[in-house]
């Protein structure tokens, strides 16, 4: 696990697989997710981010997508609102 804290990121790729961003500002880059283990974000500014999903991260996105056109719309909506929601802390 990396920690990343008053980082600039610009135009990079980053493995964002367990690691801990504090206070960073991530602009233009490529996070690559497999959905090991999630990473700690606190106090981040992430702008135009790429997300590359992978592994178990994808397959969840997969479910949920089938899910969501074979008549689960609102239960897939239920848990978007949890994440447009700001984060405690924020």
């Amino acid at each position: 696990m990396a920690s990343h804290t008053l980082c600039k990121y610009t135009g990079i790729s980053l493995d964002a697989d367990q690691d801990s961003f504090q206070r960073c500002h991530i602009t233009d880059c490529e996070l690559f997710f497999n959905g090991s283990k999630p990473p700690e974000v606190s106090q981040c500014r992430i702008l135009r981010p790429r997300l590359k999903l992978s592994g178990p991260a994808e397959n969840t996105i997969r479910f949920l997508a089938a899910i969501y056109h074979s008549g689960g719309a609102d239960e897939v909506e239920e848990i978007l609102e949890k994440i447009r929601k700001v984060p405690p802390g924020s």
